[in-house]
Protein backbone atom coordinates (compact mmCIF):
# COMPACT_ATOMS: atom_id res chain seq x y z
CA UNK A 1 0.00 0.00 0.00
CA UNK A 2 1.06 3.46 -1.15
CA UNK A 3 2.03 6.02 1.56
CA UNK A 4 3.57 8.88 2.36
CA UNK A 5 7.18 7.30 2.76
CA UNK A 6 6.77 5.21 -0.59
CA UNK A 7 4.68 8.21 -2.40
CA UNK A 8 8.37 9.19 -4.36
CA UNK A 9 8.95 5.60 -5.20
CA UNK A 10 5.34 4.62 -6.23
CA UNK A 11 5.06 8.07 -8.58
CA UNK A 12 8.81 7.57 -10.20
CA UNK A 13 7.90 3.75 -10.49
CA UNK A 14 5.15 4.27 -12.51
CA UNK A 15 6.24 6.70 -15.00
CA UNK A 16 9.53 4.17 -16.09
CA UNK A 17 11.77 5.03 -13.38
CA UNK A 18 13.85 8.52 -12.46
CA UNK A 19 15.54 8.61 -15.91
CA UNK A 20 12.25 7.86 -18.01
CA UNK A 21 10.47 10.76 -16.06
CA UNK A 22 12.91 13.29 -16.99
CA UNK A 23 12.88 12.58 -20.26
CA UNK A 24 9.01 13.60 -20.46
CA UNK A 25 10.09 16.79 -20.15
CA UNK A 26 12.31 17.13 -22.77
CA UNK A 27 9.75 18.99 -24.94
CA UNK A 28 7.66 20.60 -22.07
CA UNK A 29 9.66 23.13 -20.63
CA UNK A 30 13.81 24.12 -20.50
CA UNK A 31 14.02 23.86 -16.91
CA UNK A 32 16.41 20.77 -15.69
CA UNK A 33 14.80 20.54 -12.50
CA UNK A 34 11.25 19.97 -13.36
CA UNK A 35 10.76 16.50 -12.49
CA UNK A 36 12.18 16.83 -9.11
CA UNK A 37 10.05 20.07 -8.95
CA UNK A 38 7.16 17.69 -9.76
CA UNK A 39 8.10 15.34 -6.77
CA UNK A 40 8.22 17.75 -4.54
CA UNK A 41 4.94 19.32 -5.12
CA UNK A 42 3.07 15.82 -4.88
CA UNK A 43 4.91 15.13 -1.29
CA UNK A 44 3.89 18.76 -0.38
CA UNK A 45 0.32 18.41 -1.54
CA UNK A 46 -0.73 14.85 -0.35
CA UNK A 47 1.51 15.91 3.23
CA UNK A 48 -1.16 18.91 3.77
CA UNK A 49 -4.19 16.47 2.18
CA UNK A 50 -3.09 14.00 5.21
CA UNK A 51 -3.16 16.68 7.84
CA UNK A 52 -6.64 18.15 6.47
CA UNK A 53 -7.99 14.33 6.59
CA UNK A 54 -6.59 13.87 9.93
CA UNK A 55 -8.34 17.18 11.47
CA UNK A 56 -11.52 16.24 9.71
CA UNK A 57 -11.69 13.38 11.27
CA UNK A 58 -10.46 14.35 14.86
CA UNK A 59 -13.28 16.92 14.30
CA UNK A 60 -16.18 14.23 14.13
CA UNK A 61 -14.65 11.97 16.69
CA UNK A 62 -13.53 9.28 14.00
CA UNK A 63 -9.66 9.35 14.74
CA UNK A 64 -10.15 5.30 13.77
CA UNK A 65 -11.19 6.21 10.14
CA UNK A 66 -8.01 8.36 9.73
CA UNK A 67 -5.77 5.80 8.83
CA UNK A 68 -8.58 4.34 6.12
CA UNK A 69 -9.41 7.37 4.53
CA UNK A 70 -5.88 8.84 3.94
CA UNK A 71 -5.00 5.29 2.25
CA UNK A 72 -8.24 6.46 0.01
CA UNK A 73 -7.42 9.77 -0.66
CA UNK A 74 -3.66 9.04 -1.85
CA UNK A 75 -4.88 6.30 -4.16
CA UNK A 76 -6.65 8.24 -6.00
CA UNK A 77 -4.09 11.34 -5.72
CA UNK A 78 -1.78 8.74 -7.26
CA UNK A 79 -3.63 8.08 -10.16
CA UNK A 80 -4.93 10.83 -10.84
CA UNK A 81 -1.18 12.17 -10.72
CA UNK A 82 -0.30 9.67 -12.93
CA UNK A 83 -3.26 10.56 -16.10
CA UNK A 84 -1.80 14.47 -15.25
CA UNK A 85 1.77 13.21 -16.18
CA UNK A 86 1.20 11.69 -18.57
CA UNK A 87 -1.34 13.69 -20.62
CA UNK A 88 1.89 16.52 -19.92
CA UNK A 89 4.37 14.13 -21.74
CA UNK A 90 2.22 14.48 -24.84
CA UNK A 91 2.70 18.41 -25.12
CA UNK A 92 5.35 20.53 -26.17
CA UNK A 93 6.17 24.01 -25.15
CA UNK A 94 5.17 26.85 -26.73
CA UNK A 95 8.60 28.00 -27.60
CA UNK A 96 9.14 24.83 -29.51
CA UNK A 97 6.22 24.85 -31.91
CA UNK A 98 7.45 27.61 -34.05
CA UNK A 99 9.04 25.25 -36.78
CA UNK A 100 7.10 25.36 -40.32
CA UNK A 101 4.62 21.78 -40.08
CA UNK A 102 4.78 21.89 -36.49
CA UNK A 103 1.06 20.21 -35.67
CA UNK A 104 0.24 23.49 -33.52
CA UNK A 105 -3.57 22.90 -33.02
CA UNK A 106 -2.63 19.36 -32.28
CA UNK A 107 -0.11 20.50 -29.31
CA UNK A 108 -3.29 23.27 -28.36
CA UNK A 109 -5.83 20.74 -27.68
CA UNK A 110 -2.98 18.14 -25.72
CA UNK A 111 -2.20 21.33 -23.77
CA UNK A 112 -5.98 21.70 -22.65
CA UNK A 113 -6.58 18.32 -22.13
CA UNK A 114 -2.97 18.59 -19.80
CA UNK A 115 -4.71 21.55 -17.90
CA UNK A 116 -7.92 19.66 -17.14
CA UNK A 117 -5.89 16.94 -15.58
CA UNK A 118 -4.37 19.24 -13.50
CA UNK A 119 -7.24 21.21 -12.30
CA UNK A 120 -8.90 17.27 -11.32
CA UNK A 121 -5.58 17.08 -9.54
CA UNK A 122 -5.44 19.99 -7.73
CA UNK A 123 -9.58 19.90 -7.22
CA UNK A 124 -8.60 16.84 -5.13
CA UNK A 125 -5.93 17.75 -3.27
CA UNK A 126 -8.09 21.15 -1.89
CA UNK A 127 -11.34 19.00 -1.33
CA UNK A 128 -9.78 16.84 0.98
CA UNK A 129 -10.70 18.00 4.28
CA UNK A 130 -14.39 18.26 3.05
CA UNK A 131 -13.92 14.92 1.09
CA UNK A 132 -12.88 13.22 4.59
CA UNK A 133 -15.37 15.07 6.73
CA UNK A 134 -18.74 13.71 4.26
CA UNK A 135 -16.95 10.21 4.21
CA UNK A 136 -16.79 10.12 8.40
CA UNK A 137 -20.42 11.20 8.34
CA UNK A 138 -21.47 8.44 6.17
CA UNK A 139 -19.89 5.96 7.55
CA UNK A 140 -20.85 6.80 11.27
CA UNK A 141 -24.69 6.65 10.14
CA UNK A 142 -24.25 3.07 8.24
CA UNK A 143 -22.39 1.86 11.37
CA UNK A 144 -25.10 3.58 13.67
CA UNK A 145 -28.41 2.08 14.91
CA UNK A 146 -31.90 3.58 14.21
CA UNK A 147 -32.22 4.93 17.61
CA UNK A 148 -29.02 6.39 17.58
CA UNK A 149 -29.50 8.11 13.91
CA UNK A 150 -32.66 9.38 16.02
CA UNK A 151 -31.14 10.47 18.92
CA UNK A 152 -28.52 12.14 17.10
CA UNK A 153 -30.63 14.29 14.97
CA UNK A 154 -32.54 15.40 17.59
CA UNK A 155 -29.89 16.42 19.79
CA UNK A 156 -28.47 18.62 16.73
CA UNK A 157 -31.79 20.06 16.19
CA UNK A 158 -32.14 20.86 19.95
CA UNK A 159 -28.56 22.31 19.92
CA UNK A 160 -29.72 24.59 16.99
CA UNK A 161 -32.70 25.63 18.99
CA UNK A 162 -30.49 26.68 21.91
CA UNK A 163 -28.26 28.42 19.97
CA UNK A 164 -30.79 30.91 18.29
CA UNK A 165 -32.48 31.27 21.75
CA UNK A 166 -29.69 32.27 23.32
CA UNK A 167 -28.97 34.81 20.20
CA UNK A 168 -32.40 36.53 20.63
CA UNK A 169 -31.56 37.01 24.38
CA UNK A 170 -27.87 38.64 23.26
CA UNK A 171 -30.11 40.70 21.02
CA UNK A 172 -33.03 42.05 23.34
CA UNK A 173 -30.65 42.72 25.67
CA UNK A 174 -27.95 44.82 23.78
CA UNK A 175 -31.02 46.83 22.50
CA UNK A 176 -32.51 47.79 26.32
CA UNK A 177 -28.64 48.55 27.09
CA UNK A 178 -28.98 51.01 24.21
CA UNK A 179 -32.40 51.81 23.54
CA UNK A 180 -31.27 54.73 21.69
CA UNK A 181 -28.58 53.23 19.00
CA UNK A 182 -30.18 49.89 19.31
CA UNK A 183 -27.14 47.80 17.56
CA UNK A 184 -30.14 45.19 16.64
CA UNK A 185 -32.71 45.97 13.96
CA UNK A 186 -36.47 44.75 14.24
CA UNK A 187 -35.98 42.63 11.60
CA UNK A 188 -33.09 40.89 12.81
CA UNK A 189 -35.23 40.40 16.06
CA UNK A 190 -38.37 39.36 13.88
CA UNK A 191 -36.33 37.14 11.18
CA UNK A 192 -34.19 35.13 14.55
CA UNK A 193 -37.74 34.79 16.04
CA UNK A 194 -38.51 33.17 13.43
CA UNK A 195 -36.37 30.49 12.81
CA UNK A 196 -36.93 29.49 16.68
CA UNK A 197 -40.68 28.71 15.91
CA UNK A 198 -39.65 26.60 12.41
CA UNK A 199 -36.41 25.07 14.28
CA UNK A 200 -38.94 24.33 17.55
CA UNK A 201 -40.98 22.43 15.27
CA UNK A 202 -38.68 20.61 13.71
CA UNK A 203 -37.37 19.33 17.52
CA UNK A 204 -41.33 18.78 18.39
CA UNK A 205 -41.41 16.25 14.97
CA UNK A 206 -38.08 14.71 15.54
CA UNK A 207 -38.68 14.03 19.19
CA UNK A 208 -42.42 12.03 17.82
CA UNK A 209 -39.67 9.76 15.62
CA UNK A 210 -37.03 8.97 17.99
CA UNK A 211 -40.19 7.76 20.20
CA UNK A 212 -41.28 6.10 17.46
CA UNK A 213 -38.25 4.47 16.56
CA UNK A 214 -37.44 3.51 20.11
CA UNK A 215 -40.85 1.82 20.07
CA UNK A 216 -40.32 -0.29 17.27
CA UNK A 217 -37.03 -0.99 18.59
CA UNK A 218 -38.15 -2.16 21.64
CA UNK A 219 -40.69 -4.29 19.71
CA UNK A 220 -38.56 -5.57 17.68
CA UNK A 221 -41.76 -5.40 14.71
CA UNK A 222 -41.40 -5.76 11.12
CA UNK A 223 -42.28 -2.39 9.21
CA UNK A 224 -45.80 -2.08 8.69
CA UNK A 225 -46.27 -3.56 5.35
CA UNK A 226 -49.27 -3.21 2.42
CA UNK A 227 -49.45 -3.99 -1.50
CA UNK A 228 -50.60 -1.96 -4.04
CA UNK A 229 -50.91 -2.72 -7.64
CA UNK A 230 -48.34 -5.35 -7.12
CA UNK A 231 -46.15 -3.12 -5.17
CA UNK A 232 -45.00 -3.67 -1.56
CA UNK A 233 -45.21 -0.73 0.09
CA UNK A 234 -43.57 -0.46 3.47
CA UNK A 235 -43.63 2.05 6.55
CA UNK A 236 -39.87 1.49 7.99
CA UNK A 237 -40.03 4.26 11.04
CA UNK A 238 -36.69 2.36 12.07
CA UNK A 239 -35.11 3.53 9.16
CA UNK A 240 -37.61 6.73 8.42
CA UNK A 241 -37.90 5.81 4.88
CA UNK A 242 -40.79 5.26 3.22
CA UNK A 243 -39.95 2.46 1.02
CA UNK A 244 -41.22 0.47 -2.57
CA UNK A 245 -40.59 -2.69 -3.84
CA UNK A 246 -41.38 -3.60 -7.00
CA UNK A 247 -41.39 -7.28 -8.29
CA UNK A 248 -38.63 -6.52 -10.54
CA UNK A 249 -37.17 -3.69 -12.22
CA UNK A 250 -39.90 -0.89 -12.84
CA UNK A 251 -40.34 0.57 -16.36
CA UNK A 252 -38.28 3.54 -17.66
CA UNK A 253 -41.89 6.11 -17.57
CA UNK A 254 -42.49 4.62 -13.93
CA UNK A 255 -38.58 5.25 -12.60
CA UNK A 256 -38.95 8.78 -14.17
CA UNK A 257 -41.79 9.42 -11.62
CA UNK A 258 -40.56 7.85 -8.50
CA UNK A 259 -37.19 10.25 -9.08
CA UNK A 260 -39.58 13.13 -10.18
CA UNK A 261 -41.27 12.64 -6.88
CA UNK A 262 -38.01 12.38 -4.70
CA UNK A 263 -37.29 8.80 -4.37
CA UNK A 264 -33.72 7.10 -5.16
CA UNK A 265 -33.14 3.45 -5.41
CA UNK A 266 -31.00 1.84 -2.06
CA UNK A 267 -29.17 -1.61 -2.99
CA UNK A 268 -29.07 -2.22 0.36
CA UNK A 269 -32.44 -2.07 1.46
CA UNK A 270 -33.68 -3.12 -2.20
CA UNK A 271 -36.06 -0.53 -2.91
CA UNK A 272 -37.10 2.73 -3.85
CA UNK A 273 -37.19 4.84 -1.07
CA UNK A 274 -37.44 8.76 0.44
CA UNK A 275 -37.78 9.85 3.67
CA UNK A 276 -41.24 8.57 5.88
CA UNK A 277 -43.45 12.23 5.71
CA UNK A 278 -47.05 12.70 4.68
CA UNK A 279 -45.54 14.25 1.45
CA UNK A 280 -43.90 10.82 0.82
CA UNK A 281 -47.10 8.84 1.03
CA UNK A 282 -49.28 10.99 -1.53
CA UNK A 283 -46.42 10.66 -3.78
CA UNK A 284 -46.60 6.62 -3.17
CA UNK A 285 -49.93 6.86 -3.95
CA UNK A 286 -49.69 8.58 -6.53
CA UNK A 287 -46.54 6.32 -8.39
CA UNK A 288 -48.50 3.29 -8.12
CA UNK A 289 -51.58 4.40 -9.11
CA UNK A 290 -50.15 4.98 -13.15
CA UNK A 291 -48.28 1.19 -12.72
Amino acid sequence: MTTLETLRATLLASMGGAAAFERMFSARTFRSNRSTAELDAADQEAAQAFAAIAAACAAQGRDDLTAELQAQWLARFVRLWIVFQHAGARTANWAVTGPANFPVERNRKRMETEHRRLTELLEHGKGACHWASRRCAIITRRQSTPCELADGALDDARARLAARQQRQERMRAANAASPKSRPYAAYQLSNNSAEIRRIAARVAELERKAAAVHQVEAADTAPAASEINGVELLENIAADRLQLRFPGRPAPAVIDRLKQRGFRWSPREGAWQRQLTNNARDAARWILAAV
